[in-house]
């Protein structure tokens, strides 16, 4: 009994711990803005890389990115000139705009 106790909580931990990551941008019009550009990348890379949106996230529209775990960060560039940056995502993580 005791080792399928270890075995059930060993289950968890691996489920939790090796569960993919998701990141959702939510554009629902608080700050009349959109967002041109969305990066996201290791948090251990110097480049952000590529922008990840194909086209610029409109008013009432949203967009999941679901991840390997890991630690990752993220920056997200408005259309009134500003950048978000945020660093050390490594649970599911949802943003509003």
């Amino acid at each position: 009994m005791k080792n399928l106790i270890h075995l059930f909580i060993l289950l968890i931990f691996s489920c939790t711990l090796f569960s993919k990551i998701n990141i959702t941008i939510k554009n629902e019009g608080n700050s009349n803005i959109i967002i041109n550009e969305i990066y996201i990348v290791k948090n251990s890379e110097k480049d952000w890389g590529n922008n990840l949106l194909n086209k610029p996230l409109l008013i009432g529209e949203s967009i999941t990115f679901t991840l390997d775990p890991g630690s990752y960060k993220l920056k997200i560039k408005l259309s009134n000139g500003s950048e978000n940056i945020l660093n050390n995502i490594n649970n599911d993580l949802t943003l509003s705009f």
